[in-house]
């Protein structure tokens, strides 16, 4: 019974542990998955190859952490081994949104209408449903000149993947209060120099 036990401690597999590289990508890459690390081989026993997977390898895999694994070694003397593998992960990261508000322009006495925004950095068919723009020149009273139009609050089915920049647009009020021209058209007639009054010849005899 000795004998077999030591026997059977002789052919024991080696352990022998795979482990994937871990990685990082920006939403909307696509990541090719071909590290990882092995711990135990010997004589000249080798790892040609194995099986790398993830949910988050491809372009449209939301932010987020994912593991990636590791399996189906394939190579030299593995069937001497007990193989062990341990998962990677893959972090992918937020890419960059920039949403602008238009320009827009309105006469004096009006309701100005905003003329919505532009994006870029959308990817993979994304879509914005929504953007919020406020100004302080919108209502019918403002008085004429320049405003800021400030955009904010993108709705979005997938706007989670984006790290979202917000720049201002400008509203151009311009005309002149009735009250004002009327000011002005006073002022102008009093500066005017008084007319010489020529009477007329008396008729020759």
């Amino acid at each position: 019974r000795k004998e077999s036990s030591a026997a059977s401690d002789v052919y024991k597999r080696q352990g022998l542990t795979i482990t994937a590289d871990s990685g990082s990508k920006t939403y909307g890459q696509s990541l090719v998955l071909a590290g990882y690390s092995v711990d135990g081989l010997l004589n000249s026993d080798a790892v040609s190859s194995v099986a790398l997977g993830s949910n988050g390898a491809s372009a449209t895999a939301n932010v987020g952490g994912y593991a990636i694994t590791v399996s189906n070694a394939d190579g030299t003397g593995l069937s001497n081994y007990d193989i062990t593998y341990v998962d990677g992960v893959l972090s992918i990261g937020k890419a960059g949104l920039t949403i602008t508000a238009n320009d827009a322009r309105s006469n004096i006495g009006q309701i100005a209408v905003l003329n919505g925004h532009t994006a870029e950095g959308l990817l993979n068919g994304d879509a914005i449903d929504s953007v919020v723009l406020r100004t302080e020149g919108d209502d019918a009273g403002a008085r004429p000149g320049r405003y800021a139009i400030h955009a904010g609050d993108a709705q979005g089915a997938r706007l989670g993947n984006y790290d979202i920049r917000y720049r201002p647009g400008t509203l151009d009020i311009v005309g002149v209060w009735p009250e004002q021209a009327r000011q002005v058209a006073r002022e102008v007639a009093a500066n005017l120099p008084a007319l010489a009054v020529i009477p007329l010849a008396e008729p020759s005899t």
